[in-house]
């Protein structure tokens, strides 16, 4: 096995207000092959997001949150690999604890690479 990897992160949980950031790396010579399965390595990932939470029980919903992210990865060549924006909402309405939705919407940049563009 040769290579490295890591992965720090910083949460907060506590509260109506939440964030969760990280950042984790995986260097080109990276190889578990004798341990088992990699699904990738040359990667330098992180992201950052953070939302609100109205865990009070209201008139319409037992429970509410909203929140965002923004993810990049590069690899170490410093090259951006894959860029996304995320939105999130999840409810829980008082008629029963059963019944959620959750929107979630992702928007994957456009990465120009020396080969064209990677949508």
């Amino acid at each position: 096995m040769t290579g490295y990897g890591a992965r720090i992160s910083l949460n907060k949980n506590k509260g109506k207000f939440f964030s969760n950031s990280a950042i984790g790396i995986l260097n080109p010579s990276f190889d578990v092959d004798d341990l088992g399965f990699q699904s990738r390595s040359d990667v330098i990932n992180m992201h950052i997001g953070g939302g609100y939470s109205w865990s009070d029980p209201g008139e319409v919903f037992r429970y509410a949150e909203t929140g965002g992210a923004v993810f990049q990865n590069y690899d170490y060549g410093g090259n951006v690999t894959w860029r996304v924006h995320m939105n999130t909402a999840i409810s829980s309405f008082l008629i029963t604890t059963a019944l959620t939705g959750t929107l979630l919407t992702i928007r994957k940049h456009s990465i120009i690479t020396e080969h064209g563009v990677d949508c």
